[in-house]
């Protein structure tokens, strides 16, 4: 995997930026062009986040600031699950942009069609995608899926508590998407 300058997906920065400036959000997104087959599935969305894991340079578009201060190889919590996140991955964004997500927002309606369209066309620019989500394992007697967050790729995140993580794939273009989302105090 390759990371691509963020400068090539302006209509990405502005959407964080958007998110950003609804409260009291942190988004951190890197694009990726996949080297081998990058097929839209669960498996290989697991599998991009476990390279960014393993790979220091892959994942310093979290926090570069402190990027000396944690382990070079991090690992992805063997019993969270990858799930296919098409509708919920609008929902999330779109709720976000318009200041109806999180702790720290007035209202937690729901997004409206239009609202989520539009996420939709942001994405819809570089094709036909399917995005994932990372979500929480479920293992009775694992203490580390019984904590918050469990989820979360532990040291990979830099000891923030990313709320929403997603892998979004192009396969058409051998492109996959990292965006990691949290309200913050």
């Amino acid at each position: 995997m390759t990371p691509l300058a963020r400068a090539e997906f302006p209509a990405f920065e502005r959407l964080a930026s958007r998110i950003c400036g609804s409260s009291n959000f942190r988004v951190a997104w890197q694009m990726f062009q996949c080297d081998g087959p990058c097929k839209a599935t669960p498996r290989t969305a697991r599998q991009i986040l476990e390279t960014a894991c393993l790979v220091p340079e892959l994942h310093l578009f979290l926090a570069p600031e402190v990027r000396d201060q944690w382990p070079s190889r991090l690992h992805l919590h063997e019993h969270c699950t990858i799930e296919p996140a098409a509708g919920s991955f609008e929902n999330i964004l779109a709720r976000a942009v318009s200041d109806r997500l999180g702790a720290y927002s007035h209202s937690l309606a729901e997004a409206t069609c239009d609202e989520m369209g539009g996420v939709r066309d942001v994405f819809n620019g570089l094709g036909s995608y399917v995005p994932f989500e990372l979500v929480p394992g479920g293992v009775p007697g694992c203490a580390t899926c019984q904590e918050h967050n469990s989820h979360l790729f532990s040291e990979w995140f830099y000891a923030v508590a990313w709320d929403w993580c997603h892998c979004i794939i192009w396969e058409a273009r051998k492109l996959a998407l990292l965006w990691c989302m949290s309200d913050t105090d």
